[in-house]
């Protein structure tokens, strides 16, 4: 298969795609890794709409099997995919059975959530990522990865920054990804973190498809949580941070992260949701905040204030008393005389 019709008459008929029709001079619609492409235009598409049918009866088994008939590997369509997830998860919230039919308030949320999967035929998305125009000869090529978190969902987007020497320069969407959040208690800067977390794979997947090194990728965050942990020793801080730092300083380095406001964090779309009609406009989505295209100077200043990181996450410094025996040391701090460890770490305190 290919685009061009030309290409495809030098091709040998048996080694062509069955449903190409040279004659017609028109080129079908196939399968390519799993996702359908319009060779014509050289977009993917999604026919998703086509093979669902809403369900008799809505249960969990249904919803499940909804979801899971959605293909989306590069999450082009990750706004709409997380809201299903969200949904599902509440659905397990509620302990309901496999087959027992949802409550009336998960039903609605359904009912408007499979509307606009049946119109995800109206989603185009250009294949290449650079200007397929051989006059456009590209100069630089730089990846930029934004990470943002909710109280429901957390994800990230990565976007190529394409400067060309005989066109303006472009900027396009790469892959997103979104998760639902934990179902147990969890901080919100430790969800920044998983949010950051799943950012770093996503860039290295994408690093590794283009042959790109991830030291040349920007990473933006809005939390400054998140951006002060990087910037201080993994060591210092409990198990769940410090773990995940530590893979953060092995793969970058600090000064890859940046902050960016939320207002210009098009990874937010991914953890808050999106309807269709939205997303298919969303420049914002499609092609990244506007600042991504002017030069370095005139893009957010990096402002991480290097203050004290939140003690919360900080490990507990033991402190070590000493019990002597002697009787001329009556200065020192007998743990011995104290029945609860407060007691005796405010007379400590105190001298």
């Amino acid at each position: 298969m290919s685009n061009s019709c030309e290409v495809l008459q030098a091709i040998p008929k048996l080694d062509r795609a069955a449903e190409i029709d040279i004659e017609a001079r028109h080129l079908p619609t196939t399968k390519a890794l799993g996702m359908t492409r319009k060779a014509e235009k050289d977009t993917f598409i999604f026919k998703v709409g086509e093979e669902l049918k809403y369900p008799q009866t809505l249960t969990k088994r249904n919803v499940l099997k909804t979801g899971a008939r959605i293909f989306d590997p590069l999450g082009f369509i990750a706004p709409i995919t997380v809201k299903g997830k969200i949904l599902m998860q509440e659905i397990w919230l509620n302990r309901i059975d496999l087959d027992e039919k949802v409550s009336e308030g998960i039903a609605q949320k359904f009912h408007q959530w499979f509307s606009e999967l049946t119109e995800l035929k109206k989603v185009e998305i250009q294949r290449c990522i650079i200007e397929n125009n051989v006059d456009y000869l590209v100069t630089e090529l730089t990846l930029h990865t934004f990470v943002h978190d909710s109280a429901n969902a957390y994800g990230a987007s990565v976007y190529a920054r394409c400067e060309h020497e005989n066109a303006p320069l472009s900027v396009r969407f790469i892959a997103g990804k979104s998760r639902v959040a934990l179902l147990e208690s969890t901080s919100i800067p430790r969800l920044e973190l998983l949010a950051a977390m799943i950012g770093l794979k996503l860039a290295q997947a994408t690093c590794k498809a283009l042959n790109i090194d991830i030291s040349t990728v920007t990473f933006w965050s809005d939390s400054r949580n998140v951006l002060q942990w990087i910037r201080n020793q993994s060591r210092q801080f409990k198990t769940f941070v410090a773990n995940r730092i530590g893979v953060i300083h092995r793969t970058t380095t600090p000064q890859q992260w940046r902050h960016v406001s939320s207002k210009e964090n098009p990874a937010d779309v991914v953890s808050r949701g999106q309807t269709l009609n939205e997303l298919i406009d969303s420049k914002f989505w499609w092609q990244g905040p506007e600042f991504l295209k002017k030069p370095e100077s005139e893009r957010p200043v990096n402002k991480v204030e290097m203050r004290g990181c939140s003690k919360d996450e900080m490990k507990s410094k033991v402190m070590l008393f000493n019990s002597d025996t002697e009787k001329d040391a009556k200065w020192r701090l007998k743990a011995k005389n104290y029945s609860q460890w407060k007691k005796c770490l405010s007379e400590y305190l105190l001298g």
